[in-house]
């Protein structure tokens, strides 16, 4: 599964704008649903992902798409409850 890290980035550009940046001008200017902005901004883990959406979000944030998500895994072991994350692909053990 997958976590948004658009809450971070939302900020950063708040700072470097000197700006606020509400949820409701964020869909606008990124061009999604204001659902989905929701959906992202929670940090809940997301199931799926949508290309366009991700793509949106990196041309608006000007960054790559592991800039903007985290991968989450669970521990297989029963008796770890843990989250592993991690934030590039080649982190990920085979």
């Amino acid at each position: 599964m997958f976590v948004s890290k658009l809450s971070e980035l939302l900020a950063k550009k708040r700072g470097e704008e000197g700006r606020i940046i509400r949820q409701t001008d964020l869909d606008k200017e990124a061009g999604v649903r204001d659902a989905t902005v929701s959906e992202w901004m929670s940090g809940k883990p997301m199931a799926r992902l949508n290309a366009a959406t991700l793509l949106a979000f990196c041309d608006y944030f000007n960054c790559g798409p592991w800039d903007l998500i985290q991968l989450v895994r669970p521990e297989t072991n029963e008796q770890n409850p843990e989250t592993k994350t991690y934030s590039t692909p080649t982190a990920i053990p085979a």
